[in-house]
């Protein structure tokens, strides 16, 4: 919990009131009352915050304008620098960050962490020199790269399981609900060998949720895992190509696939199969620049706005440094019927507004004895 001025206030035994005038040197406090309270001040771990004091400094001054808002680093981790403009997932998120960052009286500057003219110490005297206490963390492949910054000096947060890097607010898409959610809407249209296969690489991080939601759904709706349909996840990302894909299909012959990978209809398509008429296929990562593909999709604007959120937060509050008890919270997709699927209950019944509501009633119960 930051130190407040109330708390200097109240073991200097004065107003506070006369705690804000002696921080900021003002003439009407004597230096022994400044001394003191700047000394249980420092002893109580007190920083000023710049966003507020800037404001009221202004206010104070009888300004019309506004101070200029405060800045927020947004450091993204990617091979590529013009990543934000080639993957449309990482622009919803960049669009959720500066809206919010903007919305709440901030404005973003963006740094590329992979950039091998500036090196993580110089990054962070950058930050330092620009006044920045504020630092979102946007990490793609989060396990390639380590991110080392001097901590104390910054309220962060991010939006990945950020594997190599100490323990702060994270953000992170719920990839065991969204692959329940997508389940249930396959099960509710006829689907009953429903399989799962994707690149190992477009859900590294994803792999245990997602893997372990589909079984629990499988085991729940059939009661067995025999005569389950495999999930299709190499080890290796090079092994994934249609070839191998269409291997695994014709051995388990699923009704319909759950997967990250978009290009699954146009493999199945090339073979003969119909989507949705003899497959379904549905994604975990839907987007509106595809309205034809039936999935979920993860909202990245929401993880980014809410990113920001907790870092904005911790700044007005005076919390700068790693956090006692990290925060993990976790934000789930939305159900978004296209081509690529049979029409569910759930598609088609308004009344249903969360996908819970529309659950399995299997769901909610042990495992039945055998279908």
């Amino acid at each position: 919990m930051a130190t407040t001025l109330k708390d200097i206030a109240r073991e200097a035994g004065t107003t506070i009131a006369t705690v804000s005038l002696a921080l900021r040197g003002a003439p009407n406090v004597s230096t022994a009352k400044k001394e003191e309270i700047l000394r249980i001040a420092n002893s109580l771990g007190y920083r000023r915050n710049a966003h507020v004091s800037s404001l009221m400094r202004h206010i104070r001054q009888g300004r019309k304008n506004l101070p200029r808002p405060s800045p927020v680093a947004l450091v993204f981790a990617h091979p590529e620098r013009d990543a934000r403009k080639r993957y449309v997932f990482i622009e919803r998120r960049f669009q959720g960050m500066e809206t919010r960052l903007a919305e709440r009286g901030y404005r973003a500057q963006t740094f590329w962490y992979n950039d091998p003219d500036c090196s993580p110490e110089r990054l962070g005297r950058i930050l330092e020199a620009r006044g920045i206490r504020g630092l979102v963390l946007s990490l793609f492949r989060e396990y390639e790269t380590g991110i080392d910054l001097a901590w104390d000096k910054f309220a962060v947060a991010t939006q990945s399981d950020f594997i190599l890097g100490p323990l702060i607010h994270r953000i992170k898409e719920d990839y065991f609900g969204n692959v329940i959610q997508a389940m249930t809407h396959l099960w509710k249209s006829g689907c009953r060998r429903i399989g799962m296969a994707h690149n190992h690489q477009h859900a590294r991080s994803a792999r245990l949720e997602s893997s372990a939601a589909y079984h629990e759904f499988m085991l729940r709706a059939r009661g067995t895992f025999s005569s389950m349909p495999a999930v299709c996840i190499p080890e290796d990302s090079r092994q994934w190509d249609e070839q191998f894909f269409m291997k695994w299909f014709r051995r388990v012959k699923p009704d319909a696939v759950l997967t990250f990978d978009w290009t699954i209809p146009e493999w199945l398509g090339s073979a003969g199969i119909r989507v949705p008429e003899d497959v379904s296929v549905a994604v975990l990562n839907r987007c509106p620049s595809a309205p034809e593909m039936s999935g979920v999709d993860p909202m990245p604007e929401r993880l980014g706005a809410i990113s920001v959120d907790l870092v904005v937060e911790q700044i007005e509050s005076n919390e700068i440094g790693l956090p006692t008890i990290p925060r993990v919270i976790t934000i789930p997709g939305l159900w978004k019927p296209g081509k690529t699927t049979r029409p569910s209950v759930a598609d088609n019944d308004d009344s249903v507004k969360d996908w819970r509501l529309g659950m399995p009633p299997f769901l909610l119960s042990t495992p039945p004895s055998g279908q």
